[in-house]
C-alpha cells in the first residue's frame, strides 16, 4: 500500500464472530476501491480475531488485537492512531455498509472543505425483521438546532469524520464505556456537521431494547455532557443512587416512546407482509 488511501473505514469488534464476516464483506463490496479497513479485537473470547485476521490477505485490511478489553471508543482510538487516511468511516462491527456508502459520503465531504463531519440514513433490521429506513436531518439548520440543543446530530453508525478535526478535539472520551459517540460529538460540536440523505447502513439492533441498557446509556450520557463541559477535574464514572433518579426518570420516559413507536413499526411490517 504505497499510495495513501483516501478513506479509513474503523471497525471495534468485541465477540462479534456471528457478524463481523458480514461486516467486512460489506466494505469488501463497496464500490470505490480506495479505502483501508482497520479492525481492533477488543478482547474477545471467541473467534473474532481469528474471523478478522482471514481477510489480512487483502493487503487492505489490518488486525490490531488487543488482550484486555477497553471499550469501544479506546478500541477506535487505536484505529485512529495508525490510520492512514484524511477520512474516517465507523464501521460497527455488527452493521452492513450499502455497497455506495464510501463514495457518497466522500464525494459530500470532498465537495465541501468546511464540513467535518458527515453522517446518513440508517436502517435497522435484526431478528425482529427490517429494514426500516429512519429519519434523520439532512438541512444544515435542522443538525445545527440539535447539537445547539445536546442532542445527538447524525447517527453515529453512519458517519464519515475528517481525522484532523477527531485529533483536534483529542478522539473518543474512553472513560465512557457507553455513549462515546454522544461524547464525540459533543467535542466535535464547534464543526461543521452535514448528512447525507441517501441510507448508507444497515443498523442492526435488538427490539425491544433492555432497559437496563437505556438506564445505563442514559448515565452515560450524563457524564458525557460533564466531561464535555467540564475544564480541569472530570468525573470519570457516571452517577448512581439519588443523583441518578432524574438522569433514570428520562431514561424510562424515552425507553417506554421508544418501545410504542418500534411496536407500531413491527405491526406494519407483519400487516404489509401478510398481504
Amino acid at each position: 500500500m504505497s499510495r495513501l488511501p483516501r478513506a479509513t473505514v474503523i471497525m471495534a469488534a468485541h465477540n462479534a464472530e456471528e457478524t463481523i464476516s458480514e461486516a467486512i464483506e460489506s466494505i469488501l463490496a463497496q464500490t470505490m476501491s480506495d479505502w483501508e479497513l482497520v479492525i481492533v479485537d477488543d478482547g474477545s473470547q471467541d473467534r473474532t480475531a481469528e474471523i478478522a485476521e482471514s481477510y489480512t490477505a487483502d493487503a487492505r485490511i489490518r488486525l490490531i488485537s488487543i488482550p484486555t478489553p477497553g471499550g469501544s471508543g479506546a478500541a477506535r482510538n487505536q484505529a485512529i492512531r495508525i490510520a492512514r487516511a484524511p477520512v474516517l468511516f465507523v464501521q460497527d462491527a455488527d452493521d452492513i455498509a450499502l455497497p455506495y456508502r464510501l463514495a457518497v459520503q466522500l464525494g459530500k465531504l470532498e465537495g465541501d472543505p468546511g464540513l467535518s463531519v458527515v453522517g446518513g440514513q440508517v436502517a435497522e433490521f435484526g431478528l425482529w425483521g427490517g429494514p426500516v429506513r429512519g429519519s434523520w436531518p439532512t438541512d444544515d439548520k435542522a443538525i445545527d438546532h440539535r447539537i445547539s440543543d445536546g442532542r445527538m446530530a447524525i447517527a453515529h453508525c453512519a458517519a464519515a469524520m475528517r481525522k484532523s478535526a477527531v485529533e483536534e478535539v483529542g478522539g473518543y472520551d474512553e472513560a465512557c464505556l457507553r455513549a462515546q459517540d454522544y461524547a464525540l460529538f459533543l467535542r466535535l460540536k464547534e464543526h461543521r456537521f452535514g448528512a447525507v440523505d441517501d441510507v448508507v447502513v444497515y443498523y442492526r439492533t435488538a427490539r425491544p431494547v433492555p432497559l437496563r441498557y437505556a438506564i445505563v446509556s442514559g448515565r452515560y450520557g450524563k457524564l458525557a455532557r460533564q466531561r464535555a463541559h467540564a475544564r480541569g477535574a472530570q468525573p470519570t464514572a457516571p452517577v448512581h443512587g439519588i443523583a441518578a433518579i432524574p438522569t433514570d426518570a428520562r431514561s424510562l420516559v424515552g425507553w417506554i416512546r421508544r418501545n410504542a413507536r418500534e411496536r407500531l413499526q413491527m405491526r406494519s411490517l407483519t400487516s404489509r407482509s401478510s398481504r
